[in-house]
């Protein structure tokens, strides 16, 4: 696979300009509150499902930390994709809440994935991270912080995201969508449950007591997105409520 720095660029960098970019565009070509029209509602929602469903059961099936993050992340802009079809003030708001903190808790995550690529090109197996929690405790607790913002727990970052979204799917008469998007959620929960099971309920394997190195920048990485991501799902407004002065803004720009 892909090195895990490269990995964490495609998962979270290249969908926050994607998904910034689609805005702009979006609410530049048409001109009412709508985000988006009555004629791309259909695609988009077609879209939508599509990604949450397959994104959520590829992942489901890997044993490789690296992959389960990248195709979860097929499966989270399924639910970037719920907030474009809701109104612009309301889209802009949730969509872009949701990336900043998807960005902070999946950098995060594939930091601590780094951390044991440096023992080879398998290292990243869910079986090494058995027991992480004897070995590094303050990784452990990183990756558990990680683990449970993506699966939407409260009072974590990702929890706000993904409520904010699924209620934007609701209120916009999308009931069947935001059904789809708590299936996919629990289905989430499974796979991202793994891994924290792997770390504190698991035994360390035969031969696993070296020591993991963390490196300055790496650390650095992981404590500023374990504070991003549990500062903004315990005052997620310090966020929504600019996010959502500069949605009143565009509606009301010609």
């Amino acid at each position: 696979g892909a090195p895990t720095p490269i990995t964490a660029f495609m998962a979270a960098g290249t969908k926050a300009a994607a998904f910034g970019v689609l805005l702009r565009l979006l609410h530049s070509g048409f001109a009412d509150s709508a985000l988006i029209s009555a004629r791309w509602i259909s695609g988009l929602a077609l879209l939508a499902a599509l990604t949450m469903i397959l994104g959520n059961l590829m992942a489901l099936v890997q044993d490789h930390v690296k992959r389960l993050l990248a195709y979860s992340s097929v499966a989270h802009a399924g639910y970037l994709l719920l907030g474009l079809i809701a109104p612009v003030e309301v889209g802009v708001t949730n969509v872009v809440f949701y990336l900043v903190v998807y960005a902070f808790m999946t950098i995060g995550a594939f930091a601590v994935v780094s951390v044991f690529q440096s023992d080879g090109a398998d290292a990243d197996h869910i079986s090494n991270f058995d027991g992480l929690w004897q070995r590094r405790p303050g990784l452990a607790v990183a990756m558990g912080v990680f683990m449970l913002s993506l699966i939407g727990i409260p009072p974590m970052g990702g929890f706000t995201g993904k409520y904010v979204i699924f209620l934007a799917a609701i209120e916009a008469g999308h009931p069947v969508l935001a059904a789809i998007m708590a299936v996919g959620a629990v289905i989430g929960a499974a796979y991202y449950l793994r891994v924290i099971v792997a770390m504190f309920f698991r035994a360390p394997q035969a031969g696993m007591t070296e020591e993991l190195t963390v490196g300055p920048a790496t650390r650095l990485a992981i404590a500023v997105s374990v504070a991003a991501t549990v500062l903004l799902g315990v005052i997620p407004n310090v966020l929504l409520e600019p996010l959502a002065r500069i949605g009143a803004t565009l509606v009301q720009v010609p």
